[in-house]
C-alpha cells in the first residue's frame, strides 16, 4: 500500500510539473498577432518643456488631473497639472538630495496609492531603502519608513497595500507587502528565478489582490495572490525567443563579478492593467527600446493581441485607463510622453 501511494504522488507530482512547464511556455509557441486599430492616442507632450530632462519615473492620477515625475537632472519630485492631457503649470513637491525627510538619494519607482481619504503618491530610493508618501491633494509630504533589509527597487500599490520588490530579497521575502502606515504586512519570494536584481529585474503592478511581475531580462510574466501569498501563474512572453546565457559570471581570486552579456537583449520594459488586459511594453533590443505593446489576459496570463506603435519607448506608465508611453522624438531629439487610450 505504502509502495502504491509513493508511486501514486510521484505520478502527480510529475502530472503538476508537466502542467506547470505548459502553462509557463504556453505563450513562447504564439506568434504576434497585430491588431494596430486598438490604441487612441489622446495627448502628448515634452517634458523638456518644464525643466524636466531626466524623469524616467513618472505616475498619473486622473481623479486630482494630476501627473508625477521625479526628474534625476533637478533630483526632485514635480507635480504636472493636466487639462484634456496637456500639462498647464507645474511645481516641485519633493525636498531635493538629500536623506532628510521628502529628499532622495537614487529614486527607483512610483505608483500612487487609491484610498477612501486622499490618494497617496509613493516613491521609493533604493540608496535610503526607503519609501516615502505625500498626499496627492495637499501635495504635502506625509511620512516614510524603512523597508525589511531589502533595497526597494520597484513598488506597486493597491487595495492599500504598498508592494515593494527587489528580486536579491531578505528572509521577510523578494516582495514585501506593507499599508499605507508602513506596517509589515507579509512577504513572499518569487520562485526559482536568478537573484540578480538590478543586472535583470523587472516591473511589478498590483490590482484586487493579485500582484504581477514581467522580467526585463527573461521572457517571464507571474501572477502572485497578495492574500495567500502564493504564486498563482507563471507564462512566458509571447514569441519568446531568449538567450539563457544573458548573465555572464567571472570569478578571479578576490571577488565574482555578474554582468550582461553581449546578447543581453531587453524583454519587458512596463506593465499595467487596462480592463481585463494586462499590457507589456516589449523591448526585444539592447538599447532597451520598443515598438510593441502586447495584450495578455490578466486572468490566465494567456496572449491575446500586439500593437505596434509609431514611435520608439523605453518606458511605460499605465494607471485610470491611461497608457503612458516614455517615448523618443527623432525629429526633435529628445524624449515625449505619449498618452493613449484603449478603443472601446
Amino acid at each position: 500500500m505504502k509502495n502504491f501511494l509513493l508511486i501514486l504522488s510521484l505520478l502527480i507530482a510529475s502530472d503538476l510539473v508537466t502542467a506547470q512547464a505548459i502553462i509557463k511556455n504556453n505563450n513562447a509557441t504564439k506568434e504576434r498577432v497585430f491588431i494596430n486599430d486598438t490604441l487612441l492616442k489622446v495627448g502628448s507632450f515634452f517634458l523638456s518643456d518644464y525643466e524636466l530632462y531626466r524623469a524616467p519615473i513618472f505616475q498619473i492620477d486622473i481623479s486630482s488631473d494630476k501627473l508625477f515625475a521625479y526628474d534625476y537632472s533637478q533630483k526632485n519630485l514635480f507635480r504636472l497639472d493636466l487639462v484634456d492631457y496637456k500639462i498647464n503649470g507645474y511645481e516641485s513637491i519633493g525636498n531635493g538630495l538629500g536623506s532628510g525627510p521628502g529628499e532622495f538619494r537614487n529614486p527607483t519607482d512610483i505608483c500612487v496609492l487609491s484610498s477612501t481619504e486622499s490618494n497617496k503618491v509613493i516613491i521609493i530610493d533604493a540608496d535610503l531603502s526607503r519609501v516615502s508618501i505625500w498626499d496627492v491633494n495637499s501635495e504635502e509630504f506625509t511620512k516614510s519608513f524603512k523597508t525589511k533589509k531589502i533595497v526597494p527597487f520597484r513598488v506597486a500599490c493597491s487595495d492599500e497595500k504598498i508592494i515593494v520588490y527587489n528580486s536579491n530579497g531578505s528572509k521577510f521575502g523578494d516582495y514585501q507587502i506593507y499599508d499605507k502606515e508602513g506596517n509589515f504586512l507579509g512577504g513572499m519570494n518569487q520562485g526559482e528565478t536568478p537573484k540578480d536584481a538590478f543586472l535583470d529585474s523587472g516591473y511589478i503592478v498590483s490590482e484586487k489582490e493579485k500582484l504581477y511581475f514581467t522580467s526585463e531580462g527573461r521572457s517571464e510574466i507571474k501572477k502572485y495572490d497578495l492574500e495567500k501569498l502564493n504564486l498563482i501563474y507563471e507564462q512566458s512572453l509571447v514569441d519568446a525567443q531568449e538567450d539563457p546565457n544573458t548573465l555572464s559570471r567571472e570569478k578571479n581570486e578576490e571577488s565574482i563579478s555578474i554582468k550582461r552579456s553581449k546578447s543581453f537583449k531587453y524583454n519587458s520594459r512596463g506593465i499595467g492593467i487596462v480592463d481585463n488586459f494586462l499590457v507589456v511594453l516589449f523591448s526585444g533590443r539592447k538599447d532597451a527600446h520598443g515598438k510593441i505593446v502586447d495584450f495578455y489576459d490578466e486572468s490566465n496570463l494567456n496572449y491575446m493581441f500586439s500593437v505596434l506603435v509609431d514611435q520608439f519607448a523605453s518606458g511605460m506608465s499605465v494607471r485610470d485607463g491611461l497608457i503612458i508611453l516614455d517615448s523618443y522624438n527623432f525629429d526633435k531629439k529628445e524624449r515625449e510622453l505619449i498618452l493613449f487610450k484603449l478603443k472601446k
